[in-house]
């Protein structure tokens, strides 16, 4: 869904649904080989997409949300609160 959205075509996706946990997820050597071979690698662009930075052409990756690390409120309370959304429906 997340790269349908983000490329606007329909996509041949390795992960779908919320089956299976990102934070889980380890690709196998047909997932890896699926992602060196795709012409567009859609990845969050958190720490857990590790596989496919190595995996694919640079170029060919679209980070689908911002790395966190510079994100910044314009008011002060403590953080004790995910910024990542678990869902994106």
């Amino acid at each position: 869904d997340v790269a349908s959205a983000v490329t606007g075509e329909d996509v041949d996706a390795i992960i779908t649904g919320d089956a299976v946990d990102p934070h889980h997820y380890e690709p196998s050597a047909k997932d890896l080989s699926r992602i060196k071979e795709a012409d567009t690698v859609v990845a969050n662009g958190g720490a857990y997409d590790a596989a496919l930075y190595t995996a694919a052409e640079q170029d060919r990756i679209i980070y689908a949300i911002p790395l966190l690390d510079e994100h910044e409120h314009g008011h002060e309370h403590a953080h004790d609160h995910a910024h990542m959304p678990d869902s994106l429906d």
